[in-house]
């Protein structure tokens, strides 16, 4: 996993320089700042949903899913990966945003990180997560 982080800013440099190769440096460059402003479009336009869904849960006008939040978060680092200059990271943001391939992902994903236990509230109707975990208290003196 270090080899593939140090090696990845290689390998985008390397398919940039085969895409400015095919279709020469001026359009290379017009991609470039295509990704990054789509990117930076979509950051601001998930970040400004984010924000609403918040307030609105904030205010008990809706419920924040998990499964929606996931899906918000991954929109959000899709687009940090389109801003990004590079064919690889705009290909595996092409991924994360399609939204089945997006789940199977966070699916697999979910299955290796902790478990989680969904519960059913019958008095407000709806599903909620709840994240177990042990603490203890200590002393401050």
């Amino acid at each position: 996993m270090q080899l593939f982080i140090l090696l990845f800013p290689l390998f985008e440099l390397f398919t940039l320089l085969e895409l400015g190769d095919q279709i020469g440096s001026l359009n290379t460059l017009l991609y470039i700042l295509a990704t990054f402003f789509a990117g930076l479009t979509l950051l601001k336009k998930q970040g400004l949903n984010m924000l609403k869904q918040a307030q609105a849960a904030q205010t008990g006008q809706a419920w924040i899913s998990s499964r929606l939040l996931l899906d918000d978060m991954a929109i959000g680092f899709a687009a940090i990966l389109l801003m990004i200059p590079g064919l690889l990271s705009d290909i595996s943001a092409v991924f994360i945003l399609i939204a089945p391939l997006r789940r199977k992902l966070a699916s697999i994903l979910g299955q290796q990180t902790s478990e989680q236990t969904t519960h059913y509230d019958r008095k407000t109707d709806k599903n909620y997560t709840v994240i177990e975990g042990e603490y203890e208290e200590k002393d401050r003196d």
